[in-house]
């Protein structure tokens, strides 16, 4: 008990000095010390970095070190992802969800000792990039949906057509319906943890952003990325679209040849 308090404090102090470091110190320190269950410390984590970062944001409030909106805005993000990760989280097994876990840490790790660009010395340069300038607050509210409805139309369908055959092709190669939501749960974790879905492609090392254009997600997420960020035209993004279908009818054909062995015998 001793040696988890005093791990908990260390990681208290690092939450305040660093700003971050919370579920990343936490998770380890309760499975490992502590002897929680994968799933139970994750919860947990979540409830100490809840009030650890309520405490460390006081002190940084008071020297107008908080973009509020940003802040703001990523919290809700953060909180919808985590309710939909806690219900995932229900039907994977603890040995994975630490593999996932891991993959997470690499990949933060990579991204903080790459060269970082320069950053703002003093508050009134902070000020100009809180919170208007700042990635997500573009994203949010400067983003060129209506004008590009039509190629996030195509790019939607395109999506809807790839999951739809891998889907067709998972449920025909399952026996059972609890079969199919365990391999079909598995491949999106997989494919999510890979190709840009959970951590942003450019933050892992350079193997790993290759490997990602293995999955669908590194496609769909560079079609949209290229509407939205890029200006792109159709021509640009046709690439993708034309791999996504791709693997729709590839998966199709598959269930399509499955299906009909199956009724064969």
């Amino acid at each position: 008990m001793t040696l988890l308090i005093a791990l908990s404090t260390l990681i208290g102090i690092l939450l305040g000095l660093l700003g971050g470091g919370g579920s990343i110190l936490t998770v380890p320190v309760l499975v490992y010390i502590a002897d929680l269950p994968a799933k139970s410390a994750i919860v947990t984590s979540l409830i100490v970095v809840c009030i650890t970062s309520s405490i460390a944001v006081i002190n940084h409030a008071k020297n107008k070190r908080v973009c509020w909106k940003t802040g703001t805005t990523f919290g809700l993000a953060g909180m919808m992802g985590a309710f939909i990760g806690g219900r995932i989280s229900a039907y994977i097994p603890d040995p994975i969800l630490l593999v996932l876990f891991a993959i997470v840490m690499v990949s933060s790790a990579t991204a903080m000792l790459k060269k970082q660009p320069s950053r703002p010395e003093s508050l009134s340069q902070l000020k100009t990039l809180c919170p208007r300038n700042l990635p997500v607050a573009a994203i949010l509210f400067d983003v060129p949906i209506i004008e590009n409805s039509a190629l996030l139309l195509v790019a939607g369908l395109s999506m809807a057509a790839s999951a739809s055959g891998m889907a067709l092709l998972v449920t025909s190669l399952c026996s059972t319906q609890a079969q199919a939501h365990t391999v079909s749960t598995f491949l999106v974790l997989i494919f999510s943890s890979i190709g840009g879905s959970m951590v942003p492609r450019f933050m892992m090392p350079e193997w790993l952003q290759s490997v990602g254009y293995l999955t669908p997600n590194a496609w769909a997420i560079e079609a949209v990325y290229g509407i939205l960020a890029r200006g792109d035209s159709f021509a640009g993004i046709f690439m993708a679209c034309a791999i996504l279908i791709a693997v729709g009818a590839v998966g199709l054909a598959g269930a399509a040849l499955v299906s009909h062995q199956s009724l064969r015998s």
